[in-house]
């Protein structure tokens, strides 16, 4: 079954094209912002402008912090953008407040790539179906055992939040 998952994530990503969703970046709202807190994985804070702003990373979602590898995610997080300059594409405004966007690090590689690419989150289909730069980055980690796919059958957060485990 797995493996038949990942020759439909292959095939779907292949139909799609391997480019980065454009499509609802406006990267004219685009700003740089100093990170001084790391929530968890996938939650960080910033400051701009005399501000702090919460930025969730749009279409990933680490594991919760009792979660295996919801220390890992926090701590990737934290060693790649923990007191650095960042840049801040905002996607929209979740219910909570807070800024979900793409998060492009020195060097400017995304940190939200970065943790699926790593196996420490997966990428959110049901928030950001079109990615096909997660879905393939994901494939690979699943496909190279990296992260939480070297677990069996890790439990994605939204069921570990719901207390469905695998």
């Amino acid at each position: 079954m797995k493996r038949l998952t990942s020759l439909i994530m292959t095939l779907v990503a292949f139909i799609y094209g391997i480019c980065e969703y454009t499509d609802i970046i406006d990267y004219s709202r685009s700003y740089k912002a100093h990170v001084v807190a790391v929530v968890d994985g996938d939650t960080i804070t910033v400051s701009t402008r005399g501000a702090h702003i919460k930025i969730r990373l749009f279409g990933v979602d680490c594991p919760e912090k009792l979660q295996p590898y919801g220390r890992a995610a926090t701590l990737l997080t934290q060693k790649l953008a923990y007191n650095k300059e960042v840049k801040i594409t905002p996607i929209q405004t979740d219910r909570y407040g807070r800024t979900v966007a793409y998060v492009s690090l020195p060097g400017g590689n995304r940190l939200n790539y970065e943790l699926v690419s790593n196996g420490l989150a997966w990428w959110s289909k049901q928030y950001a179906p079109e990615e096909m730069q997660l879905a393939i980055r994901e494939l690979n980690a699943r496909l190279k055992g990296r992260g939480l796919w070297q677990d069996e059958d890790p439990t994605p957060p939204w069921d570990f939040r719901k207390g469905v485990r695998h």
